[in-house]
């Protein structure tokens, strides 16, 4: 029999002092940014306001993701996802060039790469097939868009 009772057990410990306790999923860097920067009526979900009104009232940033900071980091990720393919393709379009193509390929494959890695938590195989799939598209785009003459 332990000394101790468990920390799970909310029955005892379950009260505003245990705001230590870590959770055990992973959030990933957006949605923590969120959850640290947005207003706090913002960022806690009402199950959680009621569950933890002192951590709540004294500003502090919750424990779980509301909808609305897991809906915001979506869309931010979409949007930045929208700008990585049409972003490369206009200034690809642009007096076009293989050399101005493949280099501004090249750049957007590293930046992508760079967010991904940063930003968003994927394992490594997702990465690969995430980057791949990126570059492909880029390639594609490079391939149907540039003369063979002209270059």
């Amino acid at each position: 029999m332990s000394a101790f009772q468990s920390i799970e057990d909310n029955s005892v410990f379950g009260s505003h002092y245990s705001y230590f306790k870590k959770s055990n999923t992973s959030i990933d860097a957006i949605r923590l940014l969120f959850m640290k920067r947005l207003p706090v009526w913002m960022t806690w979900s009402k199950d959680e306001q009621q569950a933890r009104k002192t951590e709540y009232t004294s500003g502090k940033p919750p424990r779980e993701v509301s909808a609305f900071v897991d809906r915001l980091a979506r869309f931010v990720v979409a949007g930045v996802g929208g700008l990585f393919l049409v972003g490369p393709m206009l200034v690809m379009s642009f007096g076009s060039s293989r050399n101005k193509s493949l280099i501004t390929v090249s750049v957007s494959i590293i930046l992508f790469i760079s967010v991904l890695s940063s930003w968003i938590k994927v394992s490594n195989v997702e990465a690969l097939v995430s980057a791949a799939t990126y570059a492909a598209v880029l390639v594609v785009f490079v391939g149907t868009s540039t003369d063979v003459r002209r270059s």
